[in-house]
């Protein structure tokens, strides 16, 4: 609101001081009227237009796997006081309310003051005027069509015609509706200091339009200059009404004199309409709102896929040809704030080596959609856009999280996941099913739910052409105890010596050794191996040995784990730069959505990053 007001001040200050320096004093009293009204709506409107740029993020089929810390908090860690602020908004609303009440009552109490003297004194019709007889002395004004005269004067002829004609000009050209607007706005502003000043600008103003229509009329000049002196008034509160006595008398009689020329006028108009586009594009808003488009619109080229477009350009008509209604983003260039915001992110990734480089998804669809959207001119002078090391281009991402399926960054319900598979793979050949990479994420899912994702997994194509394998592997054979002898000519099966027991076995073992902190693993596997699955706090890997290998330890806490490895010596850096081992501990404490990453090469000292993601 406050940000509102200085706008809105700032427009007014500006079109009153144009004003005051090239219009008052001219003789386009009509258009001057107009323009007082249309400052007042102009400066209070421009601040609260909002104009909108849609950008269209085109859904990714790349998943970038990010480390994952768990929701838990760490135990008996004291939360960061905050100093307390007084608020001082209760305090200035109970002073604008009691002013609005204030400014509010004063004007239905003038308002009413006008009412009864309209109701308690004898009227005379003159169309299309009503003059109201007063019996106590008011100099003549006027209320809308209403023109308030002194009886006794205008029985004997002592009120001029001039004054009539000055009074039935203000209720004709009907002054009293912008007197009356100009009320309101200063009852719900009343703190405004800008709007008394164009409530004297507008009165003086509605002078001048009378005293020409009187001048018109063929009366003297100097004959009507001497009428308005005699007409001089004591001061007196007639906020509502148009009188003849009106403090500015010296100005006006300068005025009347005034005849303004063409020239100036074309002059004049020219002056003001840069002022007012200033105005207009500095204090608008603009807002990008970013639209995910749907799955079947078309995605743009990235630059080094341009070489590709002519191999895929049937696809890229088929699928114009499905969805004819397909966004493309427009390419009438970016913001300096957007480009800025690509500039940032861009060099943020670009220090990365390409081969290890990993970009969150909300990160890499910002970075698409302001790539998009540039000039060549713009691409030519930001950052290259921060590519990741390429992926096998026949892939499936699949992530299962609370209970909710994700395939290749598109939400999915179960009954339609193995329709979107098959869908997806619908146009590769039968080697791609063997060679394609398939990368399964598992946050937080129930055994029941991952038995349900699992049965329809199995039946798309996809899963048959690889021997019918699954979400969950498929479970090893049990072990025979060594004690059982050859029972029918049978010999007796020694799974801990095959092959593939072992390595199953060594699988487990290998999870269970390098278990994770985190409450997240991503495998990335070839269908022509069994798929490994996650290890959850909902549910474990499903098993059917008789002696079941020992349940993976509890997961360390982040803050935790950087406790011990201070006390190793290790060193800790936080977004790039190094910090104290105190300082790592304080960083983790106030914020449990940082991610760790640990290495310890050749037995050296461990080195940890803390980050947002990596």
């Amino acid at each position: 609101m406050l940000l509102y007001l200085l706008k809105s001040g700032i427009c007014l200050a500006s079109l009153l001081v144009f004003y005051k320096l090239f219009l008052e004093r001219e003789s386009l009293h009509t258009f001057k009227r107009f323009y007082l009204l249309g400052a007042l709506v102009f400066s209070f409107a421009i601040p609260a237009l909002v104009f909108t740029e849609r950008v269209v993020v085109y859904p990714s089929t790349e998943t970038v796997a990010t480390p994952y810390v768990g929701a838990n908090p760490a135990p008996h860690v004291p939360q960061k006081l905050t100093a307390d602020i007084v608020d001082i908004a209760p305090l200035l609303w109970g002073i604008y309310f009691l002013g609005l009440a204030f400014f509010g009552i004063r004007f239905f109490k003038q308002l009413f003051q006008i009412v009864k003297r309209i109701r308690s004194n004898p009227k005379e019709r003159t169309a299309p005027f009503t003059r109201v007889l007063l019996e106590e002395y008011f100099p003549p004004h006027t209320f809308f069509h209403y023109i308030f005269l002194n009886r006794e004067k205008l029985r004997s002829d002592e009120i001029p015609e001039a004054v009539l004609l000055h009074e039935e000009t203000h209720a004709k050209q009907i002054h009293s509706i912008d007197v009356v607007l100009i009320e309101v706005l200063l009852v719900l502003l009343w703190f405004h200091p800008l709007l008394y000043f164009f409530r004297k600008a507008i009165k003086l103003n509605h002078e001048f339009l009378a005293d020409r229509a009187v001048l018109k009329k063929g009366v003297a000049s100097s004959t009507y200059q001497n009428t308005l002196l005699s007409y001089m008034a004591p001061k007196g509160n007639q906020s509502f009404i148009n009188a003849i006595n009106y403090s500015s008398i010296k100005k006006r009689f300068t005025v009347m004199k005034t005849q303004t020329s063409k020239k100036v006028i074309v002059l004049k108009s020219i002056v003001l309409l840069p002022l007012l586009a200033l105005l207009f594009f500095s204090f608008t808003e603009s807002r990008v709102i970013t639209v995910f488009a749907e799955k079947t619109a078309v995605p743009p080229l990235h630059e080094n896929d341009r070489e590709n477009d002519q191999e895929n350009n049937s696809e890229t008509e088929s699928l114009d040809v499905q969805d004819p209604k397909a966004e493309i983003p427009s390419t009438s260039g970016l913001s300096e704030e957007a480009l800025a915001n690509y500039g940032v992110l861009a060099q943020k990734y670009l220090k990365q080596p390409k081969e290890d480089r990993k970009i969150p998804l909300e990160d890499l669809r910002q970075l698409e959609a302001a790539y998009q959207k540039m000039t060549p001119a713009q691409k030519a002078a930001a950052p290259p856009f921060p590519e990741c090391a390429q992926t096998s281009k026949k892939e499936l991402v699949i992530l299962i999280e609370n209970n909710r399926i994700v395939l290749n960054g598109e939400v999915v319900t179960l009954d339609a996941f193995p329709k979107k598979i098959d869908a997806y793979t619908a146009n590769w050949e039968e080697t791609d099913y063997t060679e394609a990479s398939t990368q399964v994420q598992l946050r937080n899912v129930s055994n029941d739910f991952l038995d349900k994702v699992d049965a329809a997994f199995k039946k798309t194509h996809f899963s048959k052409a690889n021997g019918g394998t699954g979400i969950v592997p498929p479970p090893p054979p049990p072990p025979v105890s060594p004690s059982m002898g050859h029972t029918q000519g049978v010999h007796p099966v020694e799974p801990l010596h095959s092959p593939e027991v072992e390595i199953v076995e060594d699988e487990i073992t290998e999870i269970i050794e390098h278990q994770e902190v985190y409450n997240e693993q991503s495998i990335v596997h070839s269908p022509t191996a069994p798929i490994a699955v996650g290890v959850l706090n909902t549910g474990q890997i499903k098993s059917s040995y008789t002696n079941s290998p020992p349940s993976p330890p509890e997961p360390q806490s982040p803050l935790d784990l950087v406790v011990e490895l201070a006390k190793e010596g290790a060193a800790f850096f936080y977004k790039g730069n190094g910090i104290t081992s105190d300082r790592a501990i304080d960083i983790l404490k106030n914020n449990e959505k940082l991610s760790i990453d640990v290495s310890r090469k050749n037995g050296k000292t461990p080195v940890v990053k803390i980050d947002t993601h990596f």
